[in-house]
């Protein structure tokens, strides 16, 4: 994520330096989101409410890099979902914009819900859906529950972090009692050292995917 946060301020700079242009960087990825002093995620905008004011998944697919899979996901034909995202919002106008994906069908929730048999939290529903339509092409996309989601991400279960000392006990967290969890969870002093034990938690959804030559990566 830090990686992914510098490339992108430094393109921002390049376009700024070179055209003149306006160019803002936003956060990337599912969680990743700066906290305003006082104020824990989750806070506003985007629907993993990580603080971005655009849906950066949605310009993803419009952009050509993928398409939008049952577990939310922009999934490429190269790397399944296993890809992060970052976002530039510019006032620079390009003479060639590429066009969404129109390959073969990447997700296909009629026969394969994997990323919804490994959530450990249910987060992910396996059975109910909406259809999503982007730039004129329709996906389906699985109903998530984002509080439940980042309770996994952020070990906030004994069962996915045997070691924490900060547990949500519901199974359907309200933003008061998740951002009652986070704030306690990041007023730990050893929450930003050097570990050798991981601090994000879960990620099946990503590792699980078979789309993006699993079997050869994996």
């Amino acid at each position: 994520n830090h990686l992914c946060m510098k490339e992108t301020y430094d393109i921002a700079q390049y376009l700024e330096n070179t055209y003149g242009c306006f160019a803002m960087p936003l956060t990337n990825n599912v969680l990743q989101a700066v906290q305003p002093e006082g104020n824990y995620v989750p806070f506003f905008a985007d629907p993993y409410k990580a603080g971005l004011p655009v849906d950066i998944y949605k310009a993803a697919v419009a952009a050509g890099i993928g398409e939008m899979g049952w577990n939310h996901r922009v999934i490429t034909p190269d790397s399944g979902p296993r890809v992060y995202l970052c976002g530039i919002v510019t006032s620079l106008e390009f003479e060639k914009y590429d066009a969404p994906y129109s390959g073969e069908r990447l997700c296909d929730p009629q026969k394969c819900r994997v990323c919804s048999d490994v959530c450990p939290t249910r987060a992910l529903s396996g059975d109910k859906g909406e259809k999503w339509e982007v730039c004129s092409r329709e996906y389906s996309v699985g109903d998530l529950f984002v509080n439940s989601c980042a309770a996994a991400c952020f070990g906030f279960k004994k069962e996915l972090n045997p070691r924490t000392n900060v547990v949500v006990e519901s199974d359907r967290p309200d933003d008061a009692e998740l951002a009652a969890a986070l704030k306690k969870q990041f007023e730990n002093p050893g929450f930003q050292t050097l570990d050798h034990l991981p601090m994000y938690h879960c990620d099946k959804c990503m590792v699980y995917c078979p789309v993006g030559n699993w079997k050869e990566q994996f």
